[in-house]
């Protein structure tokens, strides 16, 4: 993605002055084919990375901190505190 802005902003800035004796419509059209070429070529890729990142890192991290949450709340749902338990608590004081 960074690759992608700065490869955009560059060609933006660097086409209008290497290019500014053309037509300011074929100017826009050229820009606009090199942001198609560098989607077209990077965005396979990156997708690709986040699927194998996804797949490979965040699905056994995710299950972990998901039976971890459910061991933690099932403990304590079993936990009974009562109004008896608090006045014991605050009768110790």
């Amino acid at each position: 993605m960074v690759l992608d802005l700065n490869t955009t902003i560059g060609f933006s800035i660097l086409l209008p002055f290497t290019l500014g004796k053309l037509n300011p419509r074929r100017t826009i059209q050229l820009v606009h084919l090199l942001i198609r070429g560098i989607q077209v070529v990077t965005d396979p890729v990156v997708n690709t990375v986040g699927l194998v990142l996804q797949k490979l890192l965040f699905g056994p991290l995710l299950r972990t901190v998901r039976s971890s949450l459910a061991l933690d709340f099932s403990i304590l749902s079993q936990v009974k505190i009562g109004p008896e338990m608090l006045l014991r608590h605050w009768r110790r004081r």
